[in-house]
């Protein structure tokens, strides 16, 4: 039994993707016979999660595109190897309008009257 054998060096993004998407990355792994991998690191987009060997799930809404950076480590008997990588989530949504375009109608000017009620206080 070997180390593990990353095939991608550490900083390596795993891609962007859309919020939500159906995912499924595999890890890069050059074998994984007798490996286990686990997270020990930072965190993978919410709504994605490790199984077997690669990351799946539906990345949940993001209010902007964002950048998840973690660390996997990689066990075998004959030790472990550890890799930072990252995974872009894209979604930031365009604006929705609901009114319609154009100046909005608000109605008669109002008044500039003001009603002043001083009941302990002296006016100048």
């Amino acid at each position: 039994m070997s180390l593990p054998q990353w095939t991608a060096v550490s900083g390596t993004s795993l891609g962007t993707i859309d919020e939500r998407s159906n995912t499924a990355i595999d890890l890069p792994l050059a074998d994984t016979t007798g490996t286990t991998v686990s997270l020990i690191a930072g965190e993978l987009p919410p709504g994605l999660r490790i199984s077997g060997f690669q990351i799946i799930g539906v990345p949940f809404e993001v209010n902007r595109t964002k950048t998840f950076e973690f660390t996997i480590r990689a066990t075998t008997l004959a030790g472990v190897l550890d890799r930072t990588f990252s995974i872009t989530v894209e979604g930031a949504d365009a604006p929705e309008w609901i009114t319609p375009e154009g100046p909005l109608n608000i109605g008669a000017v109002p008044s500039l009257d003001y009603w002043l009620d001083i009941k302990t206080q002296t006016l100048d």
